[in-house]
């Protein structure tokens, strides 16, 4: 039987198409062909697929022919996603501790939530409103008055444009205008910028020196670390009073609060030549050095940096002069007599332990220089160049001095030798004396200044009483008991302190300053543009403006008074509010001199002195002609109009203190004096007299009411009130 011819059938057209390929390649061929997904997948030792884009796979003709109808095709698979990352939690706040392997010694790392020093930050709002409206009307009047406190902190930049309502930080102006016509048809577009600096206060300390691992740090809560190695230029910074003693050889090298920055100084070398001079500064500052008067050295610093200049400069006095806000430190190169330096000032405080020297910045020149001293005796020094002082008394043992230049110039001084170890300290003018001194070493003795009868006490109960001369203003204590580390002293007014460490027998100063702050600046700029059609019918036009500040004079803010503008001070013309309004002090109706400015900031006392803080009229007495007293005003440039005004004259004698050029009207006890008065062009002010003069002390709190006109205001008329200002 014939066997049955076996019937071929055809074969599915995707086995048709894969007869028809070339044989296969090798499998690292196949791989290297791949999607660069599954490529990712696959498993062949030591392969990598070269970097070209993955090849499609193109099926054969006969296949690509007989593909099915969209609606029948499976749907595509989503490419599978491959090394998917595990998504980390947010970074949580944290301590950390640990021992040194090399020397089985453990340690901190502190930093805080912010670290940063001098950090710019601009934030800036846009807004874009348009509107349309129709109105009727017989008479329309309207008046809006705004009151806002500044407080801008910010770390990043932002830029928003909405059609929303929008609400700013900064103090605005609030104007409102309806104008008289017939059935008139306007179309108006009005765009508005105003821009708000302000400082945020911190605390802030620099390692000028110090190169060891030794940097001991105390806090005011009295506890004491040693923070480690810290390169030179390190700055720390915190809200709270702090004090950092390093060590540089041997020698203790202090840290330097940001609140000794300057641009002019002067300092004299004792002993113990060469002599070294570092820079570091607060922002970029080309320096001019002078060696009795002529040119050393000049010295371009940039700004968070430093320089140093080293040469025989021993009884030489040096002289700086600065573009720009730098700290100065001077020491030896045998590591003695290390000195934090102050800026140079007309009035300077300290002791003479074994040997001291004050000198005049304008070398050469006739400076006559009066010595007024705790135990109510005075002298007279000529520091056109150098001046020597003989010993009060070895470790500080004698009384306490202040030095005071004639107006217009400025003086330094130092003292050498307190009769064993090898350090120094420098005489300090007011403005860097505290009332919170923290001590990271323990102390041999003690030695406290003041330009008033302060007492200080400690946590357990121990208190210090300064005593002196009232008729001379210079008040000490001193001790020679034993002060352990960690002692932190809280005084009822500012004092400066220094002593000596019992482990190097190195005498050195706690300077910390009223206010620590080189802050950091944020900007607030806010635009907004307006577009309106409007269409009215009015009889009447109504214009005004109205504004609110709060100022304070104690160099501090106070929480009774939030948002409060400091002021410190300074000349008027210095500073202006975010409306464009100047404020500051005058002497005799101008603007302070350079000299004259130095003593009003020295006037300024922290709260809780007659609890706000106050500033004193001319407190070195510098506003003078001849024996006679000038007044003395600090100004705000308010526009005119009527306001109702409450000040306070908090302290001592008041019998010529006066408000808008009227005698207050005070006796000796506390005085408060309010009434309504009229703003004229000259502006707001208040008025006294120096402090030796006995006819106005300082001033306290003032708040302002009111509301100011437009530019045809005569004088007269009723105002509105809105306006609000707190000067304390």
């Amino acid at each position: 039987m014939a066997s049955a011819q076996r019937q071929r059938f055809p074969r599915p057209p995707h086995q048709q198409a894969r007869r028809r390929q070339p044989l296969r390649r090798p499998v690292q061929a196949q791989v290297q062909q791949l999607p660069a997904p599954l490529l990712a997948r696959a498993r062949v030792p030591q392969l990598r697929a070269p970097q070209v884009p993955p090849q499609p796979r193109l099926r054969p003709p006969q296949a690509r022919a007989q593909r099915r109808p969209p609606q029948q095709r499976r749907p595509r698979r989503p490419p599978q996603q491959v090394h998917r990352q595990a998504r980390l939690p947010p970074p949580q706040p944290i301590t950390a501790l640990g021992d040194d392997s090399s020397t089985d010694e453990e340690h901190q790392i502190i930093l805080g939530p912010v670290w940063a020093y001098g950090l710019s930050t601009t934030t800036t709002v846009s807004t874009t409103t348009t509107s349309t409206s129709t109105t009727s009307t017989t008479t329309t009047t309207t008046s809006t008055s705004t009151s806002t406190t500044t407080t801008s902190t910010s770390t990043s930049t932002t830029t928003t444009t909405t059609t929303s309502t929008t609400t700013s930080t900064s103090t605005t102006t609030a104007t409102t205008t309806t104008t008289t016509s017939t059935t008139t048809t306007t179309s108006m577009s009005t765009s508005t910028t105003a821009t708000t600096t302000t400082t945020q206060e911190g605390r802030s300390m620099v390692n000028m020196w110090s190169s060891s691992s030794t940097n001991t740090f105390v806090g005011y809560n009295g506890t004491v670390t040693n923070i480690g190695t810290q390169a030179i230029g390190t700055i720390v910074r915190d809200s709270a009073p702090f004090y950092i003693v390093g060590d540089n050889g041997g020698t203790l090298t202090e840290w330097q609060s940001t609140a000794m920055a300057g641009t002019v100084f002067v300092h004299s070398p004792y002993r113990n030549g060469p002599q070294m001079y570092r820079m570091y500064a607060l922002e970029a500052a080309t320096v001019s050095v002078y060696k009795n008067g002529v040119l050393e050295a000049t010295q371009n610093v940039a700004a968070y940096s430093y320089e140093t200049i080293t040469g025989a400069y021993t009884s030489y006095v040096m002289s700086f002069n600065s573009t720009g806000s730098i700290l100065l430190a001077s020491w030896c190169t045998d590591s003695a007599d290390y000195n934090p330096i102050p800026p140079a000032s007309q009035t300077i405080y300290g002791s003479c332990s074994t040997l001291s020297a004050v000198y005049a910045y304008d070398y050469g020149e006739t400076v006559s220089v009066t010595q007024s001293c705790s135990d109510g005796t005075t002298a007279t020094l000529s520091a056109g160049s150098r001046a020597t002082i003989s010993t009060f008394g070895s470790q500080y043992t004698g009384k306490a001095c202040k030095w005071t230049a004639p107006a217009g110039k400025l003086i330094g001084g130092a003292t050498v030798g307190d009769g064993d170890g090898g350090d120094s300290t420098t005489f300090l003018p007011l403005t860097l004396f505290q009332q919170v001194t923290p001590l990271p070493k323990t102390l041999e003795y003690l030695f406290l200044i003041s330009d008033q009868a302060a007492t200080c006490s400690t946590a357990s109960g121990t208190t210090y009483s300064l005593t002196g001369s009232a008729t001379n203003g210079v008040y000490k204590y001193y001790t020679s008991s034993n002060i352990a580390a960690g002692t932190v002293l809280s005084c009822d007014a500012p004092i400066t302190a220094l002593g000596d460490d019992t482990s190097t027998n190195e005498e050195y100063q706690i300077i910390l300053g009223p206010v620590w702050a080189y802050g950091i600046s944020t900007t607030t700029t806010v635009t907004t543009t307006t577009t309106s059609t409007i269409t009215t019918t009015t009889t009447s036009t109504t214009s005004a403006v109205s504004v609110s500040y709060s100022f304070l004079f104690g160099g501090e803010s106070v929480s009774s008074v939030p948002g409060a503008i400091l002021d410190t001070g300074h000349s008027y013309g210095d500073y202006k509010t975010s409306q464009g309004y100047t404020y500051g002090w005058l002497c005799d109706g101008s603007p302070m001199s350079s000299s004259q400015e130095t003593s009003q900031i020295s006037g300024v006392r922290a709260p809780p002195r007659s609890t706000y803080g106050l500033n004193h009229f001319d407190r070195e007495n510098v506003c003078k002609s001849g024996s006679t007293y000038l007044p003395v005003t600090w100004k705000l440039d308010v526009p005119a109009g009527s306001y109702q005004v409450s000040v306070l004259f908090p302290e001592s004698y008041k019998s010529q203190c006066s408000v808008m050029g009227t005698n207050a009207g005070c006796g000796s006890s506390s005085c408060t004096y309010s009434s309504t008065v009229t703003v004229g062009n000259d502006g707001f002010y208040i008025g006294g007299f120096g402090h030796d003069s006995g006819l106005c002390h300082s001033v306290g709190l003032v708040i302002i009411s009111g509301e100011e006109l437009d530019a045809d205001f005569n004088g007269t008329g009723p105002v509105a009130p809105a306006l609000q200002i707190a000067l304390i």
